[in-house]
């Protein structure tokens, strides 16, 4: 049975379900081809990107 692909995070709250620590992640926006990388906050508001 192929493996199905893992879900790639689309912001900083999919990041935190798994990581929960500030740092460069990369996400992959919704409707977008490719990822970047962001500065996850999870101290500040809660969830926001930089």
């Amino acid at each position: 049975k192929p493996q199905e692909p893992k879900p790639r995070p689309i912001d900083c709250e999919h990041v935190k379900t798994k990581r929960k620590r500030n740092g460069i992640y990369k996400i992959y926006p919704k409707h977008s081809v490719i990822g970047f990388d962001v500065y996850c906050d999870f101290e500040i508001d809660n969830t926001g990107w930089t």
